[in-house]
């Protein structure tokens, strides 16, 4: 251990920090550390956030890595919104700050119309991340599945005095109460810690930060310290998380520039101030640490809309073409989901949103304003694909918890798991509910009333869109090329539960087959106009009364001219004016010309209550400066009458004496289409909910294909083929039934990460590779 100066000395501190940055794995900090011996004096390692036993609170903060490395990068966007407030002098208390993150994009960044990314080309945006946030990805050897990741923001920065109550505390209130930033609840910097130096707690948990004030009140010097964790001492339970502060002081020096990145002069360099945060040998989990794509990828389904964009510098690709890509330097622009689904990528390529819908529900006054949007896609790229979770919960465009895909079920939508992406924004939430129902870490949602609540909002929204369910079908219909086998199917079915009783209440129509709706064909494509000139409700009483019942809800279905995208785009958007859900619960949807509004009773109503309302639009036309409106008294009226069916489902009265058997469509996937189904070599079959309840068995399993290969007749292999569809497809089904049977139990026990079809195509799956020598062997087959 050698010491060549104290570290009061700036140039001993500022040789000791480029040291670290420059280090690429453990083994290189743990060589600076020995390099001098003010590390290993206890003395000069404080407790983060200045709490001897830390480990219970910084431990448990989050499970996901790449939720962990989101949050660092909205405390760089949100330290960026905060330095350009204070540059502008604004009252951070004041009512006259910016509401939300895009407003405040929109107010610092001129050039970001209406505060949204999505309207600005390929090449603006990059601009715009150059001087934004910077990520530079390296790995100690080329395929290393632990990166190294260097996160620059080009934000407010920290004086060195002011580290231990912002970057190095826990649980101070330092955003406490600023509506435009994302990261209030001072835990994000330490959820990272945990995944660092490859998730072992024994090799230290490395993180460095480095900072320097980026305004008047600037004290002109670099500040840094390192963070470790190290394992408890005598009489300690846990381990301790630290920061390094030689003599009670944050170390610092003075430089006129930091380079980030490899001590490169052209990228990562920051001058006047910002901060600078590595992790070291950081566990970010397979696909997500692939070179290049790895970190835009996974970072996609975090960032919904990402208020501004990031800028990534992966100096582990193959060298390609020219410029930084030459060098094996792979840079690439993000700017969250939403621009990934509207916008070109920096290879030209777009992905093909079909079209795209938003509901606003004021339906529950606890919860307030759900603003539900959503995106069908033509074909959806692989990583979406391939990940679980189709509906992203946000605040600030920041993902708060995530449904898979299973919960489309629910909607009868299932053939859109590979075509929906569902963005609920809870920027309007009930602040109280909010916090009731999303746990801090940003992945969980409390299992609480209210959750339920939100859950069934977004379900029924989805399932009463008229223009998914038609999507739906034809997503099915251009899936079933083997239209010839539909009515063999059934064919075959009705005479195998002549005599079995058992089988017949399998196939009851009660519990698995949804009502078709009527659809109109040969629809000419709706135009309409920017700005709506009017809005004239079709279906109203005399006197523009809406009579509804106590206990159901009605739609006004209103004739306007507005575009389809008019509440959904971002330049130019309009509002949909409407009463809060404690004055009477309502949503809307616009589609071809028709606006529909659904509304319900409000909770204390009472029979013969009447309720005077206005519904309309408004937006920025130049031409118009009043709001399109009208007047509606809703009349509160006697109770529906109405049964229901054993899934929850309000029927008819008649119809529900007229039994019968609904044989759903038992399809063929074949191997070419395995992509849309999720599909490989072992998968059995799964079950579909849409309006017709369908199963799909794999045409190209493994074990099918080996019993058909070592038959010889093809009489006899025709018969193997339909023995595994019938047999996978029956089976299939009817553990479908008894999943769903018991996940709609009341305190079933059920854990909230529950998937039932991820279960029931493992379970079909394991049933594939026996169900024909079952069969044979049962039916007395030789």
């Amino acid at each position: 251990m050698t010491n060549s100066g104290k570290f009061s000395n700036s140039q001993i501190s500022k040789l000791t920090a480029e040291g670290f940055l420059r280090a690429l794995s453990t083994e290189q900090v743990n060589e600076i550390l020995k390099s001098r011996s003010e590390f290993s004096d206890d003395k000069n390692w404080k407790p983060y956030g200045g709490a001897e036993k830390n480990w219970d609170r910084v431990g448990v903060q989050t499970s996901e890595p790449v939720g962990a490395l989101a949050e660092l990068i909205i405390n760089s966007i949100d330290a960026i919104l905060m330095r350009k407030a204070k540059e502008k002098r604004l009252d951070l208390e004041s009512e006259a700050v910016p509401q939300s993150m895009s407003e405040a994009v929109k107010l610092f960044f001129p050039e970001v119309q209406e505060g949204k990314l999505t309207l600005l080309s390929q090449g603006q945006r990059t601009k715009l991340a150059e001087k934004s946030v910077l990520i530079g990805i390296q790995r100690k050897a080329k395929r290393d599945t632990c990166p190294n990741y260097t996160i620059v923001d080009f934000g407010e920065g920290q004086n060195h005095g002011d580290f231990e109550k912002t970057f190095l505390s826990l649980g101070e209130k330092n955003k406490d109460g600023i509506p435009f930033v994302q990261g209030r609840f001072n835990m994000g910097s330490t959820g990272s810690i945990t995944f660092c130096t490859r998730a072992e707690i024994r090799s230290g948990m490395y993180k460095l930060i480095l900072s320097k004030r980026n305004l008047d009140d600037s004290d002109g010097l670099w500040g840094w310290t390192l963070i470790r964790v190290r394992s408890p001492h005598k009489g300690e339970d846990l381990p301790v998380v630290e920061y390094f502060c030689p003599n009670g002081e944050i170390a610092c020096f003075e430089a006129d520039e930091i380079r980030a990145f490899n001590d490169r002069a052209d990228i990562g360099v920051v001058k006047d101030g910002g901060s600078v945060v590595k992790l070291y040998e950081y566990d970010i989990g397979p696909g997500s640490r692939n070179v290049d794509l790895g970190l835009y990828d996974a970072l996609t389904t975090s960032l919904i809309d990402c208020a501004l964009p990031l800028r990534f510098y992966d100096f582990d690709a193959k060298p390609t073409k020219v410029g930084l890509r030459a060098e094996g330097i792979a840079p690439r622009t993000f700017s969250g989901m939403k621009t990934v689904l509207k916008s070109d990528d920096e290879e030209g390529e777009t992905s093909r949103v079909d079209f795209e819908g938003v509901t606003e529900n004021s339906e529950n006054s606890s919860l307030g304003t759900i603003r539900i949007s959503y995106f069908v896609l033509d074909k959806m790229k692989e990583y979406l694909r391939n990940y679980s979770y189709r509906m992203f919960y946000t605040i600030n465009g920041q993902s708060q918890a995530k449904e898979r895909a299973s919960l489309l079920r629910k909607a009868q939508l299932d053939d859109l798991r590979n075509h929906l992406l569902v963005q609920i924004d809870c920027n309007a939430m009930d602040n109280t509910a909010r916090s009731a129902v999303f746990k801090p870490d940003r992945e969980r949602m409390a299992q609480i009333e209210l959750t339920r609540e939100l859950k069934e909002i977004v379900i029924d929204s989805l399932r009463e869109d008229r223009e998914l369910r038609k999507y739906a079908r034809e997503i099915k219909k251009r899936r079933q090329s083997e239209q010839i086998e539909k009515e063999s199917s059934k064919e075959f079915l009705s005479d195998l539960v002549k005599n079995n009783l058992d089988l017949q209440e399998l196939f009851d129509a009660g519990d698995i087959v949804v009502e078709p709706v009527q659809t109109s064909g040969g629809e000419d494509k709706y135009e309409g106009k920017m700005f709506p000139t009017y809005l004239k409700p079709t279906n109203l009483e005399e006197g523009d009364v809406k009579s509804i019942p106590i206990n159901s809800y009605r739609w006004i279905v209103c004739k306007t001219d507005a575009q389809n995208d008019y509440l959904i785009r971002e330049a130019d958007q309009g509002k949909f004016l409407h009463p809060m859900p404690d004055v009477l619960p309502n949503s809307g949807s616009l589609r071809n010309g028709k606006f529909r509004i659904k509304v319900s009773p409000p909770e204390n109503a009472k029979v013969k209550d009447e309720i005077s309302v206005q519904f309309g639009f408004n937006d920025s036309n130049p031409e118009r400066t009043t709001p399109l409106l009208f007047d509606v008294t809703i009349k509160i009226s006697n109770e529906e009458k109405t049964t229901t069916n054993s899934g929850g489902d309000k029927t008819n009265t008649r119809k529900k004496k007229e039994r019968s058997l609904n044989f759903p469509d038992i399809v063929w996937v074949k191997m070419e289409d395995w992509d849309n189904y999720n599909y490989t070599e072992e998968s059995g079959g799964h079950v579909s909910v849409g309006e017709e309840l369908t199963v799909y068995v794999n045409q190209g399993n493994k074990y099918l294909l080996y019993l058909v290969l070592r038959e010889r007749d093809e009489d006899k292999r025709e018969i193997i083929r339909h023995r595994f569809r019938f047999g996978v497809g029956i089976l299939t089904l009817a553990m479908y039934k008894k999943l769903i049977h018991d996940a709609e139990k009341e305190n079933s026990g059920r854990q909230e990460d529950y998937d039932e079809d991820k279960v029931l195509r493992l379970a079909s799956s394991a049933i594939a590779a026996h169900v024909v020598t079952l069969i044979e062997r049962l039916g007395g087959d030789k």
